[in-house]
């Protein structure tokens, strides 16, 4: 009985140990990700979010240019933006070391902008 209740206590132990992860996470902050047209009145409009994730095998998701103005757009579509000021990036990779299997989570988040182009009175 007494190599039984090792045994399981083991088991239980490895399988701990097996669903163990390690998560990494790092930034980037921009004042904003897109350029502010010369005689234009910039207008905060409110803070807006937005995430993705992607799980892969054996080497972790890139998000490349394309997928991260994707998010910039939508999460600018929550308050009817032109740009987003403020942004910050934040990346979470989470990895289980004994399965190759790798968690990317990307979230978006700054203050969305209306930009009216030409209309600043300059003196």
């Amino acid at each position: 009985m007494k190599t039984a209740h090792s045994i399981a206590s083991l088991t239980l132990a490895m399988l701990l140990l097996l669903m163990t992860g390690c998560t990494y996470s790092f930034g980037v902050r921009s004042n904003n990700l897109e350029f502010v047209y010369p005689n234009s009145n910039v207008t905060p409009v409110g803070e807006v979010s937005t995430s993705d994730s992607a799980t892969t095998f054996l080497s972790p998701k890139v998000f490349d240019a394309k997928e991260i103005n994707a998010l910039v757009q939508r999460a600018l579509a929550e308050k009817g933006g032109d740009i987003l000021l403020n942004a910050v990036i934040t990346y979470k990779l989470t990895t289980i070391p004994i399965l190759p299997i790798m968690t990317t989570d990307v979230h978006i988040t700054g203050t969305a902008a209306k930009m009216t182009v030409g209309e600043q009175n300059l003196h």
